[in-house]
């Protein structure tokens, strides 16, 4: 385990203090039931802190980088950058899942976008109370806040399907249709892919806790693929 947070700090580009909190925050509750002996804890908690401390951060960056932008459009640029997609993205690109501890029937190369979200929420909230605010706004600067630049000149914090079904009818004259292509998990953890289709044609497939939420996603993949 030594081995594993002294990749987890060279990843995070910390020097973690309490590896104990470090292990809770890479533990997802399936693991508890295979390793009682070992009296782990899961990362709910530590999700649960996470995400008021990347809201507060993200706020306060947004506040800074837009002072002509008023709260709503604030609002709307913070929910398209600490979406769940974007969280699991950003969890992906690090490798940060090669280290979450769950069960031995899950497959951590399949984990769901929401397990992956949760577990970057929970690595947050262990940064914060290791090592204190400035650390957690150094790596979300450096992985996350880049992101809004993107976001913007897309116009990917307005909603994606309503955009998507605007600029098709104008520019191509069909109306986007969306499908459900799988969906997997249990009951409590389902994970959605749908896709969107244009006059039949495949435009983006997106991931989603719920039907609708996987259709968003999609719309946001395609409208990221358009030549604007």
């Amino acid at each position: 385990m030594k081995d594993t947070l002294q990749k987890l700090n060279h990843i995070l580009g910390i020097e973690i203090k309490n590896h104990q909190i470090f292990l809770d925050a890479l533990t997802h509750r399936s693991y508890l039931n295979e390793h009682k002996n070992e009296n782990p804890n899961s990362n709910e908690r530590l999700e649960f802190l996470g995400d008021a401390v990347l809201e507060l951060l993200t706020s306060e960056f947004l506040f800074e980088k837009f002072p002509d932008k008023q709260e709503g459009e604030l609002t709307s640029f913070r929910a398209s950058l600490v979406r769940t997609e974007i969280l699991a993205e950003v969890t992906k690109e690090l490798e940060l899942h090669k280290f979450l501890r769950m069960g031995r029937s899950e497959d951590v190369e399949k984990v769901s976008v929401a397990i992956l979200a949760d577990m970057f929420e929970a690595l947050i909230g262990a940064i914060f109370v290791d090592l204190g605010i400035d650390k957690v706004k150094a790596f979300l600067s450096k992985n996350l806040f880049l992101r809004i630049d993107d976001i913007v000149a897309k116009n990917l914090f307005t909603d994606p399907k309503t955009y998507y079904q605007s600029y098709i009818q104008e520019k191509e004259k069909f109306t986007p249709t969306y499908s459900i292509i799988s969906e997997k998990g249990k009951d409590h953890d389902k994970e959605f892919t749908a896709g969107v289709y244009v006059n039949g044609e495949l435009r983006g497939v997106g991931l989603g806790r719920s039907k609708q939420s996987a259709e968003t996603e999609a719309a946001r993949v395609a409208v990221d693929g358009l030549i604007i």
